[in-house]
């Protein structure tokens, strides 16, 4: 991994997660959509992952 920062911002988040479900895409035949879990992540990455959340959201309509 190549840790890379601009303006003092890191431009990655590093995390373990696993996949909880999947299915076609309905919108494109050629691709799948899928959910996962995250299994470990440091605090400063959750940090920036539920900024990322709250601003693009969450497609909540998992199968499980």
């Amino acid at each position: 991994m190549v840790n890379i920062t601009v303006n003092g911002l890191k431009n990655f988040i590093t995390f373990t997660a696993r996949c909880r479900w999947n299915r076609p895409d309905e919108t494109d035949p050629f691709s799948f959509d899928a959910g996962f879990q995250v299994v470990n992540i440091s605090l400063h990455d959750d940090e920036i992952f539920q900024r990322m959340v709250a601003k693009y959201g969450s497609q909540s309509d998992s199968p499980w």
